[in-house]
């Protein structure tokens, strides 16, 4: 039926499929952080030291962990930054997949309650699948499409 998918649809969309998959995400992201912190205290309380004696007065001391020597590498900034950085990275590519893809399921959900003989793969977009879903939106069921909404979009595009 033409014009049923309405303010309360999109509602229950957020409520039933966005929300729930945020508090997810959001345990995910407390287990993530836990994690991290639980790296960083390995690492401090295993890293494991070798001196090396070149002769009676002169030595060196390399630090090791994980197979990764302080000769090559700086080892604090490895295990306390770089490797902690990348898994907020990794978590942070997490959300953005599953709200690109949730906002691909809303396309499909509008084309079936509204009837729409125009399919969101049949877009042509070299931009990506957020600009596929924003072309699609404009197509079909955003009737008032404005600066806002291009504001607004712009805005959330960049956060992801």
């Amino acid at each position: 039926m033409k014009g049923s998918f309405t303010i309360d649809v999109f509602q229950n969309w957020y409520d039933y499929h966005i929300s729930f998959g945020m508090d997810l995400l959001k345990s995910h992201i407390s287990q993530t952080e836990e994690l991290i912190e639980k790296s960083i205290e390995n690492y401090e309380n295993n890293i494991e030291s070798r001196e090396k004696i070149y002769d009676e007065f002169h030595s060196s001391v390399t630090d090791f962990y994980l197979g990764i020597d302080s000769d090559t590498y700086f080892l604090d900034e490895i295990f306390k930054e770089y490797f902690p950085n990348l898994k907020r990275q990794s978590v942070l590519i997490l959300i953005c997949s599953y709200m690109e893809n949730e906002l691909y399921k809303l396309c499909n959900m509008v084309q079936q309650a509204e009837r729409i003989q125009f399919d969101i793969k049949d877009i042509d977009s070299s931009k990506g699948k957020l600009d596929k879903i924003k072309q699609y939106y404009k197509k079909t069921f955003i009737k008032n499409y404005s600066k806002e909404f291009e504001l607004k979009w712009n805005f959330f595009h960049n956060c992801v």
